[in-house]
């Protein structure tokens, strides 16, 4: 069989265009690490260390359209979380010389279709607690920062304490487990990543 120069070139843009595009299955080193040492910054026990490395849950999203998604982490933990699902997260993005750190310690971070500097905004919703529409009905009473891309990283716009409808909890991607759960612990859901597992 005959293979020419221009068949073999295409195969291999198609093969390397597969591996920057392909999600990964497993958190990175380097994230975990990132992770833990801001967690342990002030110091934790060997216990609370691998207590918190067992609650690491992400997310993925393409924030630039560039096919290659952004890794949303957090520590799903009361010592990290609160009483709500007020998780902080960390926003990586994957680069030829590793994962660099562009947005962080914002709770509840929800993808925008807005899109400033090329990248999508996020909007971080921390739960206050309850509160009541004209109507009087129930809503949530949260705290709302929208984070803009500013060409490096992302920055944060307090746009102040507002009453929400409620949204559906959260799913995430448990390290500790192949299944995804809603941030009540509860349902499970299909398609999962499962991130425990090192590079």
């Amino acid at each position: 069989m005959n293979v020419t120069p221009a068949i073999l070139a295409l195969g291999l843009i198609v093969m390397v265009d597969a591996c920057l595009t392909a999600k990964p299955r497993q958190l990175p080193n380097q994230i975990i690490t990132s992770v833990m040492n801001d967690l342990c910054s002030s110091g934790c026990s060997d216990e609370q260390r691998a207590n918190y490395q067992r609650n690491i849950r992400f997310e993925l999203h393409d924030l630039d359209g560039d096919r290659i998604a952004e890794i949303f982490v957090y520590v799903r933990h009361p010592d990290w979380c609160g009483n709500h699902f007020n998780c902080a997260y960390s926003v990586f993005q994957r680069r030829q010389d590793g994962y660099r750190l562009i947005a962080s310690a914002y709770p509840g971070l929800h993808v925008s279709n807005r899109v400033t500097h090329g990248y999508r905004d996020l909007e971080s919703r921390h739960d206050i607690g309850v509160c009541v529409f004209p109507n009087r009905s129930l809503g949530r009473d949260v705290f709302i920062n929208v984070l803009r891309y500013d060409g490096t990283q992302y920055k944060a716009t307090d746009l102040g304490e507002q009453c929400r409808k409620p949204v559906p909890a959260p799913r995430f991607q448990s390290a500790a487990s192949n299944k995804s759960l809603d941030a009540s612990g509860g349902r499970v859901f299909r398609n999962l990543i499962h991130p425990a597992m090192l590079d």
